[in-house]
Order: C-alpha cells, then sequence, then structure tokens
C-alpha cells in the first residue's frame, strides 16, 4: 500500500501531523508513505524512520492507494484531487472551506480553531479512513522513529525560544527572566542557557552581562536545531514549532500561551502557562485590545511563575 501525506508548512503545523504517519506505519508496517513538503522545512522531518520518500515538487509520476490533505487549503486539495480525485481524503472543515469541493472522501471533525480539541487529535481523524481505532492511537511521535542518535547524553543546557511569528504568542518579559535564571544558574548549577530561533526579536534583548546565555538565534540551521533540542534538559518558549519539535523527542518542554489555547497547540507531553482570561485565546495575531489591555494575558503571566515552573521542572 503506497500513502502519500501532504503537509507542506509550517514548522508545527508538520510535528503536529507526524503521529498521523507513525500510527499509520505502526497499523500497515509494509505500507510505503511519502511525504509532500516544502523544501523550506524538508530537513524537518529527513530521516524519519516511517518515511520512505520525501517531495518537495509534485510526484507527478507516482501512483498512490490513498492521499492524505492535512493542510486543508485550496491549493493541497487542488493538488490531492489532479494526483488522483478517486483516493483523496481530507479533513472538514478545512482550513480553507473551497478546499473541500476537491476531496473524494471527507472525514468529518471538529472546528479547525476549537479550543478544546488538540490539534493532533484532530488530525488523527484522518485514520478513519482505513478503519483504524481510535484507542489504539498513540498521540505523541516516538522518539525511536526519527533515525537519530538518541542515546542518552549529558544534560547541559537549557533552551530559550522567546520569539513567535504572532505579536500575540510573544511573552513581554524574557530580559527580566533571562536575568534571573542566569543569577540562579551562576550560584547554583553547571548549565548553560542556550537561546534559538531567529534573531530579530533577540536583537532586543541586552544578553552581554549574562554570562551563561549563548545566543544562537539566527545561527542554526532545521538540522543544528534537532541536534541542539534533543540533548536540552529543557526548553521554555511561546507556541511555537521549537516547543512542538522538543515535546516529540520526549524532552521537557514548557509553553507560554497568551492567544493560543494549549487544549489546542499545546505540548502533548510537556507542561504549559496560560491564564484563561475572557479575551483568550482570541486565535489572532496581533492583540486587538489597547493601552494598559493590550497583550494582558501575557503580561499577566510574570517572572516570577515562570521562574518558579522552570525551577519545579530543572529539580
Amino acid at each position: 500500500m503506497k500513502i502519500l501525506i501532504i503537509k507542506l508548512s509550517s514548522f508545527g503545523d508538520i510535528i503536529h501531523a507526524l503521529p498521523v504517519l507513525t500510527n499509520l506505519k505502526k497499523a500497515f508496517p509494509q505500507s510505503q508513505i511519502s511525504w509532500l513538503i516544502s523544501e523550506k522545512f524538508k530537513d524537518l522531518i529527513e530521516k524519519h524512520n516511517c518515511i520512505d520518500k520525501i517531495y518537495t515538487v509534485l510526484p507527478k509520476n507516482e501512483k498512490f492507494d490513498y492521499i492524505l490533505d492535512l493542510q486543508g487549503l485550496i491549493k493541497t486539495g487542488f493538488i490531492s484531487y489532479i494526483l488522483n480525485k478517486k483516493i483523496n481524503i481530507g479533513l472538514v472543515p478545512a482550513r480553507e472551506r473551497l478546499a473541500e469541493i476537491f476531496y473524494k472522501q471527507k472525514i468529518y471533525t471538529s472546528a479547525i480553531l476549537d479550543p478544546n480539541v488538540h490539534i493532533i487529535k484532530r488530525n488523527l481523524k484522518i485514520l478513519k479512513a482505513f478503519n483504524l481505532e481510535e484507542k489504539d492511537f498513540e498521540l505523541s511521535s516516538p522518539k525511536a522513529f526519527w533515525g537519530e542518535e538518541l542515546e542518552v547524553l549529558k544534560k547541559e543546557y537549557i533552551i530559550c525560544s522567546p520569539e513567535s511569528r504572532w505579536e500575540s504568542k510573544t511573552w513581554v518579559y524574557w530580559q527580566e527572566f533571562l536575568v534571573k535564571l542566569n543569577e540562579y544558574i551562576n550560584k547554583n548549577n553547571k548549565l548553560e542557557i542556550l537561546i534559538v530561533g531567529n534573531s530579530n526579536f533577540t536583537e532586543n534583548l541586552k544578553l552581554e552581562n549574562l554570562t551563561k546565555v549563548k545566543n544562537l538565534s539566527g545561527k542554526t540551521s532545521l538540522k543544528d536545531l534537532k541536534n541542539i533540542i534533543r540533548k536540552a534538559s529543557l526548553v521554555i518558549g511561546s507556541d511555537s514549532g521549537i516547543i512542538h519539535l522538543a515535546t516529540s523527542f520526549g524532552i521537557k518542554t514548557l509553553a507560554l500561551h497568551g492567544a493560543t489555547s494549549p487544549f489546542r497547540t499545546g505540548p502533548w507531553q510537556g507542561e504549559y502557562l496560560f491564564l484563561n482570561l475572557n479575551c483568550s485565546p482570541c486565535h489572532k495575531r496581533k492583540c486587538p485590545l489597547k493601552l494598559e489591555n493590550k497583550l494582558k494575558c501575557l503580561k499577566e503571566i510574570s517572572v516570577d511563575n515562570l521562574f518558579s515552573k522552570t525551577l519545579e521542572l530543572l529539580n
């Protein structure tokens, strides 16, 4: 049986789709599973033991028994249709509703932004097309499937990932937290703090006098990130792909949620801080509130909140 998964992007969404892959391979170990992905994210799933082929362009000459569109866009729905309109499957409601006209088989599930249904569980609904029982699903992506060397390594650092593509996901007290964590580590143990992610946000942080902090933001490829994350003692960050990647490796994680629901996109096997205010989760990229209420959902997560939770997880 030959199966194609279509999930082009983005970082965290790809990680949330991995349990579909691993459960398919568990149920049908002799199957050949391919993945169509954007070139930008190819390295993210490279060497995964459950993937037989990775495509970054349309596999026009390949014949598949099933095509699963996990992206839910008009573009990916159309791609699934032109590859084989008789065996393409998609989740309904799709992210872009017009994508649904291209699906031969529609799997009905919760709304895409339902704050109470984790996106991993929603994605796994597509396995109904294979008559698989939900009670048998593994909701995480077992680290053994990554095809990387995952031997027990000495844990020597904490990773902090301050940045998110959304303003409404970006915690506002990273400077103060890093100062406090740096001071604690200086006095109490030999850990270091690694900053990862894009460089735009961290340019505004003053890290020069923080002796335990090493800034790697903007300096790592996806391959680098995978190697760095899997050796961390703890990963702290916004609701982002880095948190989800760490979770898939079985690393301790601590996510900060504001505009997004941890019950929908939180670390499946990790910890989170979330205040669940009247205005959150709003799922808006920019906070719609004004003046003193702007980013209230994140501002009310204090440095002490995060610091005490960090120490709890380290100890």
